[in-house]
């Protein structure tokens, strides 16, 4: 999981055609009101003639365009967070999706990764929220990214005409927790052309999916080499989203071993027929609904507990919402997780940096010990080097890191700096520091420290700001990666 084997091939990215890069697809209107399929659209004339539904099954024009041109935003998001392409403008996003399936797949599954947090700044989300809303009013967005870079180009201001404020609020908030990601079968077709796909890990189940541009049927189709035209039984590894009261995909499809299993293929169909003899009745139309959590990636207090009074009074992350229990999971900042109420949690504000001369002495939480004093004073004494730190777990359950293992590696050169382990599945910032010292001081660094780090539990990195600081090291977060990301860097499950 931290050191990923080279991606799979076999996936394609709406917009493109694995292996071959093509120009971007125009967005043709049928009499119908959705997208037809055209050579103008990048197909060539074989794969038209392999789609048997063009023109159905995928979303209208101005949807379609809709939701793209918020995925190509989400994806120069991401660019500024990882800096892998330093997009200047989304136009370079955009085009990058109709090229280069493979690292618009990876900028696909980083957005989920980097949805609430980044490790020097605010999220994806965040910054999409704060650039829309800015633009409404006409001023300039509050992030330096957005601020210092062009991002209204000429696909962002035709988004204005469809309120891009409204869809992020009603459409993208609700994006992260209502997706599906997983393993899926073609089963078929509704009338109207939407794709039926059957839950590999429940077969029984059947999702109606709309296409982006094309329908997912066409898709799979102009793609077939085979020539028989029965695309039943393909697989595909895909994250479903709920947008315009539908269900589609997030842009990418990747392609698994198809499963021609004769059994399974009758299954399949007799699922498609039944429903249709049902009415549709049987097929999940729209994703679930999810309750409402605002403190997902906020820091908060804990109070009034009963069972466990030593925890009220101290602060943590919340860093997830467990629906079927109505709990929030928060890693406090002190070592530790719980999975607690939320009657028993409020929001707080971000501790202080440091303490100034001209305060009140700073919360015994907020005192140094004897110990990171003396860490302060030997970090004092080492040069800075221009170089991003990431400390990164093996696993993030006892399954996957019985043995709770890490690794430091340095963003210069990819390399490792240092193993490290910790007591617990989550590290503290105690673990944190003896990491970073041991590193330092007995390690490769060669009496440099780096300029900034990062880590994988949240809760530690209040106290490592406070240690760290004042000593020339910006500590933040650097959130564990999103199964999306794991599949899309070709990391087995």
């Amino acid at each position: 999981r931290v050191a990923p084997e080279r991606p799979r091939a076999g996936r394609w990215v709406e917009g493109s055609r694995a292996p071959q890069p093509r120009p971007a697809r125009s967005l043709r209107v049928a009499q119908e009101g959705s997208q037809m399929a055209t050579a103008d659209d990048g197909w060539n004339e074989e794969e038209l003639s392999r789609m048997t539904i063009r023109g159905r099954g995928c979303l209208p024009e101005a949807d379609g365009r809709s939701f793209m041109a918020l995925l190509d935003i989400c994806h120069f998001l991401v660019d500024q967070i990882t800096q892998a392409h330093n997009f200047s403008d989304v136009d370079e996003a955009s085009n990058l999706r109709a090229t280069d399936t493979q690292k618009c797949m990876l900028l696909s599954a980083q957005m989920w990764t980097y949805w609430y947090s980044a490790p020097a700044g605010p999220g994806v989300y965040e910054m999409l929220l704060d650039w829309t809303s800015h633009q409404q009013r006409g001023g300039r967005a509050r992030s330096s990214v957005l601020a210092q870079r062009e991002l209204g180009n000429a696909k962002c201001r035709d988004m204005q005409g469809v309120a891009l404020q409204a869809l992020v609020v009603n459409e993208c908030a609700q994006w992260p927790r209502r997706r599906k990601t997983g393993a899926f079968y073609f089963a078929g077709e509704d009338a109207s052309g939407a794709a039926l796909l059957a839950d590999a890990e429940a077969v029984e189940t059947l999702y109606r999916v709309v296409g982006l541009s094309t329908s997912l049927g066409d898709v799979l189709r102009a793609n077939d080499r085979s020539g028989s035209g029965d695309v039943v039984g393909s697989a595909l590894l895909l994250t479903l989203l709920p947008f315009m009261d539908v269900i589609v995909y997030d842009g990418t499809l990747r392609g698994a071993p198809p499963n021609r299993d004769p059994s399974l293929v009758a299954q399949l169909k007799a699922l498609v027929a039944a429903s249709a003899a049902e009415g549709g009745g049987s097929i999940v139309v729209r994703l679930p609904t999810v309750p409402d959590a605002p403190l997902i990636g906020q820091r908060v207090l804990i109070e009034g507990l009963q069972a466990k009074p030593e925890l009220n009074g101290r602060h943590g992350v919340a860093s997830s919402f467990d629906g079927s229990s109505g709990r929030y999971c928060v890693s406090l900042e002190d070592g530790g997780s719980f999975k607690l109420k939320p009657a028993n949690l409020s929001k707080a504000a971000a501790p202080p940096a440091r303490a100034s001369s001209s305060t009140a002495e700073p919360a015994a939480a907020l005192t140094l010990t004897a110990t990171e004093k003396a860490l302060q004073e030997r970090l004092r004494g080492l040069r800075t080097v221009e170089d991003f730190w990431v400390f990164r777990r093996m696993g993030y359950t006892e399954a996957e890191n019985p043995s709770h293992m890490g690794m430091i590696m340095s963003g210069n050169s990819g390399m490792v700096v240092a193993p490290f382990q910790s007591k617990q599945l989550a590290p503290t910032a105690a673990e944190y520091l003896t990491a970073l010292e041991a590193a330092l001081f007995g390690g490769r660094a060669q009496g440099v420290k780096p300029s900034s780090l990062a880590v994988d539990e949240k809760g530690a990195v209040a106290r490592l700001k406070l240690v760290l600081g004042p000593v020339g090291i910006q500590a933040g977060y650097y959130p564990p990666p999103t199964e999306e990301e794991l599949s899309a860097m070709g990391v087995p499950p």
